[in-house]
């Protein structure tokens, strides 16, 4: 295959056997500033707390995505009550793309926290309510009642997702050692995947294999 020119972001996954856990990293620096990019372009501002949010829903859905399937698509609409918001975000595993954005002008206020998923095309269709308005913690809740396994996130440089069986917490300190006195059968690495910045209507991106 021929070498991808500017790749973009790369996301690594990694299957650690002796901890039955899958790992998805990345450093998002380089997206989150061709975020504020976009930004400044199309003449678009949000308070720091919105912000965030938005930039969290773009790097746990990566990871999300990085970590399923090739034919997979799904759609996260987050709702948050404080600060009042609805986060989007979607990521086309068949195309290679995602996307998003955050609204937070004339949301309708539900009273609650709470996490739509979408998987069209494969009729996987959650809503999850959680607590706080973290993004993360919402995104672990969605992992723990919807996926039926326990996944942690780590805010570290680079952002880190770990998903575990059922029933059984792995943590990021864990993994990092059996990855540190690993042998060469211990864990398997999965080809990257890279997410290149696009111009759209949205903050958009594209992941590539290797």
């Amino acid at each position: 295959m021929e070498p991808i020119a500017d790749p973009g972001l790369e996301v690594r996954t990694y299957f650690v056997r002796e901890k039955n856990a899958l790992l998805a990293r990345a450093d998002f620096g380089e997206m989150f500033a061709d975020l504020v990019l976009h930004e400044v372009d199309g003449g678009i501002s949000h308070p720091p707390a919105f912000e965030m949010l938005l930039r969290d829903g773009l790097a746990a859905l990566t990871l999300h995505c990085a970590s399923r399937p090739t034919a997979e698509v799904w759609a996260w609409t987050i709702h948050t009550q404080d600060p009042l918001a609805n986060v989007f975000v979607t990521g086309d595993n068949t195309l290679g793309t995602i996307t998003g954005t955050v609204f937070c002008e004339d949301v309708k206020d539900t009273g609650r926290n709470l996490l739509f998923a979408q998987s069209p095309g494969f009729d996987r269709n959650s809503t999850i309510e959680f607590s706080g308005s973290n993004i993360l913690t919402a995104v672990e809740t969605f992992y723990t009642r919807s996926e039926q396994r326990p996944a942690r996130f780590s805010i570290m440089a680079p952002k880190i997702l770990s998903c575990s069986p059922p029933n059984r917490i792995v943590t990021w300190t864990g993994l990092r050692g059996s990855m540190t006195h690993k042998s060469k059968t211990s864990t398997k690495r999965s080809p990257s995947r890279f997410w290149k910045p696009a111009t759209t209507g949205s903050f958009a991106g594209a992941p590539r294999r290797e």
